[in-house]
């Protein structure tokens, strides 16, 4: 099936380019990558499993995708090209940039749409359900979920003075001293936005934030996948991931949750095992059921 790589402007004048698979389905899957996101082997091995099952796919681009600085995003109405990527990353742009991506669905001719989130991309989507009441979309699909509590992660508060540092210097640009998880610059800023974000941190499974106000406010329902050998997982084991995932359901309105063993975050060499996870939990969703079953494989 031949991808397309449609483009959508925002209510910020900033185009975005996704890639899209199309079927004669009434449901689309948005798929929202997460920090640095890019379309690599999890979401194509997604994407083939969802249209293999009769589901259209659309890989929806956000402005924080990509870790590369030269790529850029552009503004429709101006033609000025300014800084985009995950080193700049700014949790708000999350509306306008799925609002985008499920307006274009809608477009289509779609009836139906299901989110699947990857790390930060969850996160987000939580964000817009709940700023956005949408009355069709039949289920969510929350891979790796993310815990996202700079502050008080000892890997990273330190940081915290420096980027202040930088702030008061007006170098709110400069690039911190230490990558975000092993691959992320960030510009003091953008650490200083995702500390102080009120709805960011909304899936606490490991923090003691308990800001779960936006995850149960979530109607339609809720799978959570995650790999027992996580890194945001202390102790690597399933014990550990279901304590966590149990910890996230019991929040929800409809709840499960599948452990796969020896899964990491982005679930290398796992990645079609998932993608039938992901195209399992649509039949359900379809079908409007859920059990609340705890899988594991």
């Amino acid at each position: 099936m031949e991808m397309l790589e449609p483009k959508v402007v925002t209510e910020q004048n900033i185009v975005l380019k996704g890639k899209y698979f199309k079927t004669q389905s009434h449901c689309c899957v948005i798929f929202v990558p997460g920090l640095g996101g890019a379309y690599d082997d999890l979401a194509s091995a997604v994407a083939k499993h969802c249209t293999n099952n009769g589901y259209s796919f659309l890989w929806a681009r956000t402005q924080s995708c990509y870790i590369d600085t030269t790529v850029k995003k552009l503004n429709a109405e101006t033609g000025e090209r300014v800084r985009a990527g995950a080193m700049y990353e700014n949790f708000a742009n999350a509306l306008p940039d799925i609002s985008a991506w499920v307006n274009f669905a809608f477009a289509e001719g779609y009836s139906e749409i299901a989110f699947v989130g990857h790390c930060y991309g969850c996160n987000k989507i939580v964000y817009y359900l709940n700023k956005n009441n949408l009355k069709n979309c039949i289920g969510n699909i929350f891979l790796s979920p993310t815990d996202v509590n700079l502050l008080s992660d000892p890997r990273y508060c330190h940081l915290f003075a420096e980027a202040v540092n930088n702030i008061k210097n007006k170098q709110p640009d400069k690039v911190l001293s230490k990558q975000i998880y092993g691959f992320c610059d960030l510009t003091s800023a953008a650490f200083i936005r995702i500390c102080f974000n009120p709805y960011l941190n909304n899936l606490p499974y490991k923090s003691n934030d308990k800001n779960y106000k936006l995850l149960e406010n979530i109607s339609s329902p809720v799978t959570f996948v995650l790999g027992n050998k996580d890194g945001g997982l202390e102790q690597k084991t399933t014990q550990s991931a279901c304590l966590f995932m149990d910890r996230l359901t019991k929040h929800t309105q409809k709840g499960d949750y599948f452990i796969v063993e020896d899964g990491k975050h982005s679930f290398g060499g796992k990645e079609d095992y998932v993608a039938t996870i992901v195209t399992q939990c649509l039949n359900k969703f379809a079908k409007k059921e859920n059990n609340n079953e705890h899988i594991f494989g």
